[in-house]
């Protein structure tokens, strides 16, 4: 069921997954929920307390408002219809080490035959 999860939050057009979990997960749930969201260029949140899901939330709406789309389009497209694992960097002059956050990959839509 996990891996049915992420691969199809891992679509090309997949969601960004942000989850908050509840109070004391841990272990595997907890390893689960962040390997999930992280696939999908999101983040998985623990508070301690509650007092912190009001900062959390304030977090999740300014990275989803500051969001960015990037197309790319393989010159083969029949190449490998598989995982394709995607790398971005972002560099920016009189700025200090820049953080993204993005799909650690996808699997391409299925082609009509």
């Amino acid at each position: 069921m996990a891996s049915k999860l992420a691969r199809s939050l891992q679509q090309a057009n997949g969601p960004v997954l942000y989850a908050i979990g509840l109070l004391g997960i841990e272990g595997s749930g907890r390893n689960a929920l962040e390997t999930l969201c992280e696939g999908s260029g999101g983040v998985a949140y623990f508070p301690q307390s509650l007092e912190e899901v009001e900062s959390i939330a304030r977090t999740i709406a300014h990275d989803i408002r500051s969001q960015y789309i990037i197309a790319y389009r393989p010159q083969n497209q029949n190449a490998r219809p598989g995982y394709e694992s995607v790398r971005v960097e972002a560099h920016a002059q009189h700025y200090g080490q820049l953080a993204v956050r993005t799909k650690t990959g996808y699997y391409p839509p299925e082609m009509a035959h």
